[in-house]
């Protein structure tokens, strides 16, 4: 399987959050926490992928964006208790 960073390397970069703070993973998800800024507020962005075999595919159910870091790590850790 592969790690959260190696899957997000070969995919673009969204052009609002594409400052990259961390990656994170289970054995269903790779996970990048990212931030931005849109109309002089700061956002973060989290973008999720499931695994399938050594294949990803979005989980665009699952990625979403918040003002504050806190309600991002929140929802990633929601996501990593997932089974």
């Amino acid at each position: 399987m592969k790690k959260a960073k190696e899957v997000f390397s070969t995919i673009q970069k969204n052009f609002i959050t594409n400052d990259v703070i961390d990656y994170f993973e289970s054995n269903r998800f790779a996970i990048e926490l990212s931030k931005g800024k849109f109309l002089d507020t700061e956002i973060f962005g989290v973008s999720v992928r499931t695994f399938e075999g050594e294949l990803t595919e979005e989980a665009d159910e699952l990625s979403k964006c918040f003002f504050s870091l806190e309600e991002a790590h929140e929802h990633i850790q929601y996501i990593l208790s997932l089974k």
